[in-house]
């Protein structure tokens, strides 16, 4: 009778022991959602899965985000091509206007605040402006500015996301815009490696119910943020100190994390590499295309002494560095951490609905010059942004 129930009991041990870790995970999560809801808007993201892709937000969604200091709701809203913006886009628009397309991550789709004070919103007026009436109102009009930005996209997910849209030959003007962190992303979550031969493969990533139901999950996108900084930190420690680093011994890895970016063996030295790979490869595809292709700096980091600085410089890419243009317009902000900035949200590190509107600005600046359009005056631009 007592080796009968043994069986039984420790089943019965297991089973209990499972449904604790279970309850506390849940415990956990329901306390993460309501007591820190900063990773609401990823989690409860309306997003696609594309083969080509990774993942694209889907069209004409509407749902709900939230300010990061003070948790105030703003509508979340996709238009008709997936893009986050007011207005919507048809073919025959695209092929009559000139249209300029911004690239990159959670900085350049600004879930964080509402859409009109993204700068995508603001540029896109300004350059359609009614300047007047003579020469001055001379070559307003007729340009679309899209958002093809996205959360957690690196250069890998913004090149793809360039290369697989249908329209995108109808793009005069490509802007890639670099956060300090994207190297990292894409050596960590990125879709391509270096093969042998030093030259750009897709990264094939396993697809199951699993990992669906994780992505909904707080708790995943914490454990990520924890596992982001930590390998960020060895990354910059080996750059530092001339070395690659390694997370995991390859040679003891199980075989199913390799398939993993955030469990390789990618040093800094080789994700520098990748990036200038997908740069390279970035350029050329907008060139071909007949777009002309530009990289910004945002502005909360000197680019001017680092390794993707150099690698830019050498593939002959166009830059706007945003930092420089905030200097010019509050001189403060170059002497100013960004831990401190008056750019930033206190509880976020991304930059808020003021430093969105200084952007268009500059944006703006940078893109009257090139397309040749009357120049707005000072008073003009404040006017039609107040």
């Amino acid at each position: 009778m007592t080796r009968s129930r043994a069986p039984r009991r420790a089943l019965a041990n297991t089973a209990l022991l499972l449904a604790s870790c279970v309850a506390t995970l849940l415990v956990f999560e329901v306390a993460l959602r309501l007591l820190h809801p900063k990773y609401e808007h990823l989690a409860d993201a309306a997003s696609l899965f594309e083969s080509a892709n990774g993942v694209a937000r889907i069209p004409n969604y509407r749902g709900i985000r939230r300010d990061p200091d003070t948790l105030a709701p703003h509508p979340f809203f996709h238009n008709n091509f997936g893009f986050r913006q007011h207005r919507d886009f048809s073919a025959e628009k695209l092929d009559s206007s000139v249209n300029v397309g911004f690239f990159g991550d959670s900085f350049t789709e600004n879930a964080e605040v509402p859409a009109q004070f993204s700068f995508t919103e603001p540029l896109d007026y300004l350059l359609n402006v009614d300047a007047g009436s003579g020469e001055e109102g001379i070559g307003r009009g007729g340009i679309n500015v899209l958002n093809f930005g996205m959360a957690h996209y690196g250069l890998s997910h913004s090149l793809l996301r360039y290369e697989t849209w249908k329209f995108k030959q109808t793009l005069d003007h490509v802007f890639y815009v670099h956060c300090v962190n994207d190297v990292g992303d894409d050596s960590q979550r990125g879709v391509f490696r270096l093969d042998d031969a030093g030259q750009l493969t897709r990264l094939e990533r396993p697809r199951s119910v699993f990992w669906a139901l994780l992505s909904k999950m707080h708790l995943s996108y914490l454990a990520w943020d924890a596992a982001s900084r930590l390998t960020a930190l060895l990354a910059e420690t080996a750059y530092k100190a001339k070395q690659p680093v390694y997370l995991v011994d390859r040679a003891k890895q199980p075989v199913f994390l390799r398939r993993w970016p955030v469990f390789s063996d990618e040093g800094v030295p080789s994700a520098l590499a990748l990036f200038r790979q997908q740069l390279r490869r970035f350029k050329a595809a907008a060139e071909q295309d007949g777009a002309r292709f530009t990289l910004v700096y945002l502005p909360m980091e000197d680019y001017a002494a680092s390794g993707v600085a150099d690698i830019v410089r050498e593939e002959g890419v166009e830059t706007i560095n945003l930092r420089n243009c905030f200097g010019e317009r509050d001189p403060a902000h170059l002497r100013t951490p960004w831990a401190e900035s008056p750019y930033r949200f206190r509880s976020d590190w991304h930059w808020n609905g003021q430093a969105n509107r200084l952007a268009a600005v500059c944006l703006h600046r940078f893109l009257e010059r090139r397309l040749g359009l009357p120049r707005l005056s000072e008073e003009q631009v404040e006017q039609a942004l107040a």
